[in-house]
């Protein structure tokens, strides 16, 4: 899903949503050959700040390489790495400590896809998660 798309119905639930904490999983869906890494991120922030009205603490997975373009046509891996990396960047200039960073190999914890974290890359993925939030990282 793309933060340019999420339904009212889900927003709504994401107000009314009054857990301690929040994982947000980026999947770069969002960047598309001719997208503003600035505007993904802004539309990242409102979408962070709604999940925190009620005081849960919101943290974020950065955004993955992928190798299938497939499904947004014009957009090379080149363009995809420079706005990921800039969405990231962005990302860990606001919110320091509560970005994620996932230490997956490209291409070998994805899938045949080359776009989903395989078996493999998935195990990884939770045990990061895992530990970060065993961590106890601030506002939890």
């Amino acid at each position: 899903m793309r933060t340019d798309t999420i339904p009212n119905w889900m927003m709504t639930h994401g107000r009314a949503f009054d857990g301690d904490a929040v994982l947000i999983q980026l999947g770069g869906n969002d960047i598309r050959q001719n997208s503003n890494p600035r505007e993904i991120f802004n539309r990242l922030s409102v979408l962070e700040e709604t999940l925190a009205e009620k005081g849960a603490a919101v943290y974020i997975a950065e955004i993955c390489r992928r190798g299938d373009f497939s499904k947004a046509p014009g957009l090379s891996a080149e363009s995809f790495n420079k706005q990921r990396n800039a969405i990231n960047r962005f990302l860990r200039t606001k919110y320091g400590t509560r970005v994620i960073r996932v230490p997956l190999q490209y291409p070998a914890d994805y899938d045949d896809t080359l776009v989903h974290f395989s078996e493999a890359g998935i195990r990884k993925y939770f045990f990061v998660v895992r530990r970060f939030f065993s961590r106890g990282y601030p506002d939890i």
